[in-house]
C-alpha cells in the first residue's frame, strides 16, 4: 500500500513504483493509473493508463537499454477480474516536458500478454545491458520470462514450469522477487513459497523448492548478501542450506 504526502494527490490500495537517477534523486512514480513527475504533477501524457490499481505487486520500472533518459514502466492487471489486460508497458522519456518527463505517444498501454497474476519482477541480464522481466500466468504453473532490450519485451518469452499452479484469485495475490545476484527467484502466493534457481543468461528457472510458510502474508525480500529470504510475518529462511527440507 502506498500513500505519498503530496497534498493528498497520490493514494493507492495496491502497489506503486518509482524511479530515481544515479544519485538517488526522484524522477517519477506511479500507481499504474497515473505517472507523476518529481514535482508531484501528472505527466501530460501520463494519465489514462490501463491500470492495476487493486493489484498487490502491480508495477516495476527499469531503464531502457541503450536509450539514456528513457524508462520502461511495466504493470500487471489481475487476470481474474480483467482477463484480457495482463502485462502492459509504457515508455517515459525524461527529456520531454522541459526535463520533467512524459510518456511517449507511441509507447503507451502497449499490451504484451493477457492472464497474468498480481506479481512482477525484473533483474539485469548477464550481458550487463538488457534485463529480464518475470510474470506468472494465472491458473497455471507457468512462469513467463521476457528479455527486455531497447526494442521492448521480446516475444516469445522463456517459459518455465514451477511447483505452484494457481487455482483462484487468492493464489494470484502475493509477490515475485529476484535476489540481488540475479540467480534466484522467490514466489509467494496463497499456496506457499517457491524458491527457484534462475539462469540470467537464458531466462530459465530450475530446481524448485516448495516451502510451506508458517503463515502466508504479503512481502518478500532477500537480505543484502542473498543468504536469507524474508516473507510476511516476518519469517526468515536460511538459503545457505542446500535442500528444501533444510530450508523448511
Amino acid at each position: 500500500f502506498a500513500q505519498v504526502d503530496t497534498n493528498n494527490q497520490f493514494s493507492t490500495g495496491g502497489g506503486a513504483t518509482s524511479m530515481s537517477d544515479d544519485e538517488g534523486n526522484l524522477l517519477y512514480y506511479t500507481d499504474t493509473d497515473t505517472i507523476w513527475n518529481r514535482l508531484h504533477q501528472p505527466m501530460p501524457n501520463g494519465t489514462g493508463l490501463t491500470n492495476g490499481l487493486a493489484a498487490e505487486q502491480n508495477s516495476i520500472s527499469i531503464p531502457r537499454p541503450n536509450r539514456p533518459g528513457q524508462y520502461f514502466v511495466f504493470n500487471v492487471v489481475n487476470a481474474i477480474s480483467y482477463p484480457t489486460d495482463g502485462l502492459l508497458y509504457h515508455i517515459v522519456d525524461m527529456e520531454l516536458d522541459s526535463g520533467l518527463g512524459d510518456v511517449l505517444d507511441t509507447a503507451k498501454n502497449i499490451h504484451v500478454v493477457d492472464s497474468t497474476e498480481e506479481k512482477i519482477a525484473a533483474t539485469p541480464h548477464a550481458n550487463g545491458v538488457d534485463y529480464w522481466l518475470m510474470v506468472k500466468r494465472s491458473l497455471t504453473d507457468k512462469y513467463y520470462c521476457y528479455l527486455i532490450t531497447e526494442l521492448g519485451p521480446i516475444n516469445p518469452p522463456v517459459i518455465s514450469s514451477g511447483a505452484i499452479a494457481s487455482a483462484g484469485y487468492s493464489h494470484c495475490e502475493g509477490n515475485l522477487r529476484f535476489n540481488h545476484t540475479g540467480n534466484m527467484l522467490a514466489h509467494l502466493s496463497g499456496l506457499g513459497l517457491e524458491i527457484l534457481d534462475f539462469d540470467n543468461s537464458t531466462g530459465i528457472l530450475s530446481n524448485s523448492r516448495f516451502i510451506i510458510p508458517f503463515e502466508v502474508n504479503d512481502g518478500l525480500e532477500f537480505s543484502a548478501d542473498d543468504s536469507k529470504l524474508y516473507s510476511g510475518g516476518p519469517i526468515q529462511y536460511d538459503l545457505i542450506v542446500p535442500t528444501q527440507t533444510a530450508i523448511q
